[in-house]
């Protein structure tokens, strides 16, 4: 057997998929992902298996991902189900998390892009599930059944993950509203300090899911674990992305930055009685670096940021803030 076109390049995890998601559609890594995965059809059962093995690093997966989500705007522009296929096979045999939530994200999107492409989604899903792992498998049958019974679980999870559509010069696509109202007086404080740690400015916003490798978000892995696989994943909608190069919680209606990590730290943007109760709790809003200088986090930030803990209410305070910046207006009273 011929292993070499499941042996992922290593350039599918490295800086070559920075923006890859939000990119134009389609281009030369489109291509080249779809290739491996015409292959993978291809295959025997037996030898999908052994492939199996061998998935890529995390930071290959997250480009894995990034196709399947284009792969339902390229289906609605181009009216083939092919992309559809090829989006769910990235997502099911490369993208695959332990996290139901985290897997139906994408899967409803080609479950909405079928429909709108006036297709029945069900004979897809079956195609895809044949060439899948078992899990995989499964869980895609599960949502099939599940929106066959109430179609309604398609657009709550679309918008729950913060999904848009619109159109482009090259037609339609789906998008992410995350990031799209960071520019605010709300962030303004915020916005100086991540921007003024850059030597060289980076894109505004960047997805969580595009980030090629946390080492080089500036910020501890553990403490960006902590922001975006531990807070940020249990949040109401998707929230997770880079400011400035800064890993960051945002709200994705109003835009406002509602979480930071800072080097071996991270903050929490928590008003009024939340930050109290957060203080009251073991929270701090001065720390003492290691090279003895001080950060006090309310003059740097603004008067509702404390420095994280690890405690043990921080998702439920975290998940209270993001309800209170629901609106960058009401986020003002």
């Amino acid at each position: 057997m011929n292993k070499k076109p499941f042996e992922v390049p290593r350039r599918l995890g490295g800086k070559e998929t920075e923006g890859y998601g939000s990119g134009p559609i389609p281009d030369s890594m489109d291509q080249e992902i779809g290739l491996l995965l015409e292959a993978w059809m291809e295959l025997s059962e037996m030898e999908r298996n052994i492939q199996t093995r061998n998935f890529p690093r995390r930071e290959q997966r997250q480009a894995f991902n990034s196709y399947s989500m284009r792969m339902a705007s390229l289906a609605v522009r181009t009216h083939d189900e092919k992309f559809i296929l090829l989006g769910l096979l990235a997502l099911g045999i490369y993208g695959w998390h332990e996290s139901w939530e985290m897997n139906m994200l994408n899967v409803a999107l080609h479950y909405d892009a079928v429909k709108r492409m006036g297709g029945a989604p069900q004979p897809i899903f079956e195609k895809a599930a044949q060439f899948l792992p078992a899990k995989a498998a499964s869980d895609l049958r599960h949502f099939i059944a599940l929106a066959t019974l109430d179609d309604s679980i398609v657009e709550k999870t679309i918008y729950q993950a913060g999904y848009i559509t619109g159109q482009e010069a090259e037609g339609f696509r789906y998008k992410l509203r995350l990031g799209e109202n960071i520019a605010q007086p709300l962030n303004t404080m915020v916005l100086n300090y991540v921007i003024g740690r850059q030597e060289n400015i980076p894109p505004a916003f960047v997805l969580w899911k595009d980030v090629s490798n946390w080492n080089y978000c500036g910020s501890h892995p553990d403490i960006i674990q902590r922001l975006w696989s531990q807070i940020g994943a249990e949040l109401p909608m998707e929230c997770r992305g880079l400011v400035f190069g800064t890993p960051a919680l945002v709200h994705p209606i109003s835009g406002v930055i509602f979480a930071l990590t800072m080097g071996t730290e991270y903050c929490l943007r928590l008003p009024g009685s939340l930050g109290h109760e957060a203080i009251n709790a073991g929270a701090g809003t001065i720390h003492n670096w290691s090279n003895s200088k001080t950060t006090d986090i309310q003059k740097l930030l603004g008067e509702d940021w404390v420095f994280g803990h690890f405690l043990k209410d921080e998702l439920i305070w975290c998940k209270k803030a993001y309800e209170m910046f629901d609106s960058s207006e009401d986020a003002t009273k």
